[in-house]
């Protein structure tokens, strides 16, 4: 059975429409029942014939896969589809407030993942001294599906890269309010006002930011690894 079929060892060897496939199909399982779900999504087997594996090679199969998503992900800022070169917006201060709404709509959910994609990731125009030029943007539509075939291991770079920069953004904020409150006490009774309003309105964005980066973080735990040896 072994020979039979292909055990990826590599988050690059899976694609992103794979994993979200997986996430669905797999809710709410444990132990062998996700054991069988993660080997017959992960290496293209019918579920019926993963069954009839050995044991043995079951356990040896999705411990090799459990194993990938172990490691550290790291940030991949290019890759290539069916020939076809994509690159990571090289300057995310130049992002346009459309691509940064369409992002903010999709990057916390997996199942729209690839629609966050493909504002991070645009067809490269031009190559220059080690540095390259994406496609201007259009709309998450022209790319998205084509981004369900992209590495996994490009995905999961991408959404820790932005971990962490929303960890940056959120220790520079303090900073931000304390100048803000310093403005309140200079300012008119009418202003003081207009400055608290807004003041409410930064700490709900930064609890928002605060539970999106939770949310993909824990998306990036992988629960089912909890569950994989129960």
């Amino acid at each position: 059975m072994k020979g039979r079929i292909i055990v990826p060892t590599n988050l690059s060897e899976i694609s992103l429409a794979q994993y979200q496939h997986f996430l669905k199909v797999s809710e709410g399982l444990e132990g062998n029942d996700l054991k069988t779900k993660m080997v017959s999504v992960f290496c293209k087997v019918d579920e019926e014939l993963v069954k009839a594996f050995s044991r043995a090679d079951v356990e040896e199969f999705s411990t090799i896969l459990d194993g990938m998503f172990k490691n550290d992900y790291p940030f991949i800022p290019k890759f290539t589809i069916d020939g076809k070169s994509f690159g990571f917006i090289p300057s995310l201060e130049e992002m346009t407030y459309g691509e940064y709404v369409d992002l903010d709509n999709y990057i916390s959910d997996w199942d729209k993942m690839h629609k966050a994609m493909a504002v991070l990731f645009r067809p490269i125009i031009k190559t220059k001294n080690g540095n390259y030029i994406i496609e201007e943007y259009e709309s998450s539509d022209k790319y998205s599906e084509l981004m369900k075939l992209m590495p996994l291991s490009c995905a999961m770079g991408a959404m820790v890269f932005f971990y962490h920069l929303g960890i940056e953004l959120l220790k520079a904020i303090p900073l931000y309010l304390a100048k803000q409150m310093e403005m309140i006490e200079k300012e008119t009774s009418q202003n003081k006002a207009n400055l608290i309003n807004n003041g409410d309105g930064i700490l709900q964005s930064i609890n928002l930011l605060r539970e999106t980066l939770g949310d993909s973080m824990k998306l990036l735990n992988l629960d089912w690894q909890r569950h994989l040896h129960t």
